[in-house]
């Protein structure tokens, strides 16, 4: 397909010459193929950076959050203006002054101290009502006009019960997701993963992103709790991240290779653990992958699942805290796939070459309709 849109304007040019070689003139032959070139190559280069661009999640925690008070402050400005008096422009200068004023604002202070807006007063709410410690006065010092408005600080205790994770997405380069030949993955549509019973990559609500994901098994929130505290506390420092999906049983272990397939092998820093479920606590098989370069706790957890097939998330989340700290995991680093040779998928294919016959019908009308000929 990509030679099919890189010769399009030389078989256009062709056409030209045999049915309209007096309405064409060579500078006319030129503006058809060189723009027609420069163009493939602009829009091949754009479609291969979008197709290896992927997004990752990162997990974090919160260590305290901040409520703005509203103040206003006293902006002082000069402004001129022109007039005219007769036949002599003339400048004036005047005070111009003016009242701002700032609404009150939350916000949240991750484990490097960095601060993120909140955008509701009820997502503030959460997080202070999880801390449920006292407020500490700020002082902010402002220059203020009528209104002085302060800050209160809440902080995390830094008990492992009341931490808030935070979860954040990122955009990096994977060239895996445009190469899944190489890697055997499937090539699954959004319409055929629905049809199979495949997860989505969960939206980020309140900050944070759900861990464990099911369509048909209820799981309690206070155990999803445990995988959502790993994902927080452990994910900056370990460069971790850990899903956990749950299928009907009689889908078999293959369902869990095509939802391999769909995500690609999953992001750099994740371990996604396939579960076949035969109701809400009973674990029938196990298939866990990752890009680790230490699949120590890949198989760690394939053996426990396999030889405890009730599922505890709290026992489970323990295993995995403390194969972190042993150094079981390492994150793949994706610049090792710097080799993989990306090419571009049927449908940018196609895209290319509508863009270019687009270009080349547009530019052949102009060409022999306008009054230039040969």
């Amino acid at each position: 397909m990509e030679i099919i849109a890189f010769t399009l304007p030389f078989i256009v040019a062709i056409i030209l010459l045999l049915f309209f070689r007096k309405e064409t003139t060579p500078l006319e032959y030129v503006l058809l193929i060189v723009p027609s070139i420069v163009m493939f190559f602009i829009i091949r280069l754009i479609m291969f950076s979008c197709s290896a661009t992927d997004t990752e999640y990162l997990g974090d925690y919160v260590t305290k959050v901040r409520h703005y008070d509203e103040w206003d402050e006293w902006v002082h400005r000069t402004c001129t203006r022109t007039y005219k008096v007769g036949n002599t422009t003339r400048t004036q200068t005047y005070d111009c002054s003016y009242r701002r004023y700032h609404p009150e604002k939350w916000s949240y202070f991750d484990s490097r101290s960095k601060e993120h807006f909140i955008y509701s007063k009820k997502e503030f709410d959460i997080i202070k009502n999880r801390f449920n410690t006292t407020m500490v006065f700020v002082d902010m010092k402002r220059r203020y006009y009528r209104i002085d408005g302060d800050a209160q600080d809440y902080y995390w205790d830094k008990t492992v019960e009341k931490s808030y994770p935070t979860t954040s997405s990122h955009l990096y380069k994977n060239k895996i997701q445009n190469s899944r030949s190489i890697f055997g993955f499937e090539e699954i549509s959004s319409k055929e993963a629905k049809a199979y019973g495949l997860y989505d990559y969960p939206k980020i609500v309140y900050n944070d992103q759900l861990p464990v994901l099911s369509d048909s098994f209820y799981v309690k929130n206070s155990d999803i709790e445990y995988i959502r505290r790993i994902n927080g506390l452990y994910g900056r420092k370990h460069q971790f991240r850990l899903y956990i999906l749950l299928f009907p049983y009689d889908k078999g272990v293959e369902i869990s290779e095509l939802q391999r397939s769909y995500w690609c092998g999953g992001n750099k820093n994740e371990l996604v653990v396939c579960l076949g479920m035969k109701d809400n606590t009973h674990v029938e098989w196990c298939n866990a992958f990752s890009w680790s370069d230490s699949p120590k706790l890949d198989l760690l957890t394939e053996q426990y699942f396999t030889e405890n097939n009730t599922l505890d998330l709290k026992e489970y989340s323990n295993l995995v805290i403390e194969s972190l700290n042993r150094g079981d995991w390492k994150r793949k680093e994706f610049s090792d796939f710097e080799y993989i040779r990306t090419e571009l998928s049927n449908s940018q294919c196609i895209g290319l070459v509508i863009l270019l016959l687009l270009y080349n019908i547009g530019i052949s009308i102009y060409i022999i309709v306008n009054q230039f000929k040969n």
